[in-house]
């Protein structure tokens, strides 16, 4: 359907063009019991996911490059790499393709801990993690039921820097029954 598409009437406006992996949605038939904040899509989708495959992912790359001059693409899905062996794959089709298109992910902490998952990042062309932290609390972090340590949150920040990739955090102020203050978060980052 990119061929469709008329995006060079649109290149003089900075726009953001998401490539995002489908999830189902399927109807909740009675109410559900409330899921922490720090897992909203629960509810709707589960633990199961969906994603194309990483061949797909790249000849839609190359397609937005060629068809509107994409230089620079978010990939605004929150599990990317999720999947074991997705990064390799990814990584041969880039070099198949020979696309060399930078780009920025979001991501948990804890998939950021693993060296080999860096490295095949920082191979990709990958610029920039966006890192759901929440807080600098693990005490909170404990109470949205996050599934992350402080100690993790830190490894990957230390593994990104040392493969020059950006960091930035998603953090949350004020969450349900917390005191969760600026004052809470501030220690963490000064690390």
């Amino acid at each position: 359907a990119l061929n469709t598409l008329s995006l060079h009437d649109a290149l003089p406006i900075c726009f953001p063009v998401t490539i995002l992996q489908p999830r189902p949605v399927q109807p909740i038939a009675q109410p559900q019991p409330v899921q922490p904040i720090a897992q909203p899509t629960k509810p709707i989708y589960g633990n199961r996911y969906n994603s194309h495959s990483a061949e797909r992912i790249v000849k839609e790359m190359l397609a937005l490059h060629e068809l509107a001059g994409m230089d620079h693409i978010w990939f605004a899905d929150d599990i990317f790499g999720l999947k074991p062996g997705y990064l390799e794959e990814f990584v041969m089709a880039l070099r198949e393709h020979r696309i060399n298109i930078p780009f920025k992910i979001q991501s948990r902490a804890d998939l950021m801990t693993d060296l080999k998952h860096v490295n095949l990042l920082a191979k990709a062309g990958c610029t920039e993690v966006l890192l759901g932290v929440e807080s600098g609390s693990q005490k909170i972090l404990d109470a949205m039921d996050k599934g992350i340590t402080l100690e993790q949150v830190r490894l990957a920040v230390k593994l990104l820097k040392t493969h020059q990739i950006k960091i930035g955090f998603f953090m949350q102020y004020g969450y349900v029954g917390r005191n969760h203050t600026r004052y809470s978060v501030e220690p963490f980052i000064s690390q």
